[in-house]
């Protein structure tokens, strides 16, 4: 409720396929540095796109919500639960991948509940509509064939220094590298944490 009238008050360019792709686009640039994730906001709002980051309510476990306010007025919101740069992208990514297939545009908002983590819900137990919002965000995350050859090439020794190496030939932070391999169980959740910036 609290997003939805902050929303209301922002103002962004004009919402199109055309316009997001270009914001996505964009967006890429930024995987690689923690401190360019304060562009995020223009570079979305430059495509038509409200977004919000909101303090995580007390004991919450809301990762994310997308809705729309009108036909041509997405919002994406994420909520500060995992202070971390591997999930604000994860999280970031997957309610673009709600946008770009126009989720929750019949009016009822799209929340995201325990999208990682160990509490995560698995992904074959997911709707399609997840199932497609989660492959969006790891692929704009890392392009799969990229880490599947990464996978394939390492496993099951993930040093740090492999991480980093892909993660810098890829050009995006360690911590989303890292972030997709907990998310997908390669490595355990404690994993090399001091990449979790």
């Amino acid at each position: 409720c609290r997003a939805r009238k902050i929303a209301r008050g922002i103002q962004v360019g004009a919402f199109s396929d055309a316009a997001f792709a270009h914001a996505l686009w964009r967006l890429k640039d930024l995987r690689s540095n923690p401190e360019d994730v304060r562009l995020v906001t223009r570079i979305l709002a430059d495509g038509g796109v409200r977004f919000l980051l909101i303090e995580k309510l007390s004991k919450g476990k809301i990762d994310g919500a997308c809705f729309w306010l009108d036909e041509s007025s997405p919002v994406i919101v994420i909520s500060m639960r995992y202070d971390r740069l591997d999930h604000f992208w994860y999280i970031t990514s997957h309610e673009c991948g709600h946008v770009k297939h126009r989720d929750s545009l019949n009016g009822q908002p799209i929340l995201d509940i325990d999208l990682v983590g160990d509490e995560a819900i698995p992904f074959s137990e997911k709707t399609e509509m997840e199932q497609r919002a989660d492959n969006f965000a790891e692929n704009f995350l890392v392009e799969k064939a990229e880490m599947d050859k990464f996978i394939g090439r390492v496993r099951p020794l993930y040093s740090k220094q492999k991480i980093k190496n892909f993660a810098t030939r890829i050009g995006v932070h360690p911590a989303i590298v890292l972030g997709q391999l907990q998310h997908s169980k390669e490595v355990d959740w404690s994993h090399s944490r001091e990449m979790l910036v």
